[in-house]
């Protein structure tokens, strides 16, 4: 579980977001005959990173959640990959849902960092 969050990291966070569309596949040039240009991979947020962000720059990140649970007072949004299962808590505010914490384990149900499990489930999004 990650609680708290800085400044900074959502700054940063907000940057990538920015560029969500980017792949790591090449891109032609405009010049007639120029080889291809490549184009960096996207950076992985980091978990402190997510805390803070409302429901519409996860889904950004990530896509619409495979599962949402309600578990009052809180929303779940739940992603799988075939080796784990992230969840992200949203809490209620006055300017809507935000992530308070988050949640990875195996799909074997142990506990298990968040970050290669956010690092799965922003490759698998990318991916579609």
């Amino acid at each position: 579980m990650v609680q708290g969050i800085s400044v900074g990291a959502v700054m940063a966070l907000a940057m990538v977001m920015g560029l969500t569309g980017c792949t790591g596949k090449m891109r032609a040039t405009a010049g007639v005959g120029s080889a291809p240009m490549p184009i960096e991979p996207l950076a992985v947020p980091a978990p402190e990173a997510l805390l803070g962000l409302d429901t519409a720059a996860v889904e950004n990140l990530f896509g619409p959640p495979p599962l949402l649970r309600r578990e009052a007072p809180a929303e779940v949004w739940q992603y799988r990959t075939e080796l784990c299962v992230l969840d992200l808590f949203f809490y209620a505010e006055a300017d809507g849902r935000h992530v308070k914490f988050v949640e990875a384990r195996t799909t074997q149900a142990e506990a298990t960092s968040p970050a290669p499990c956010l690092a799965q489930v922003s490759a698998l999004h990318r991916s579609t």
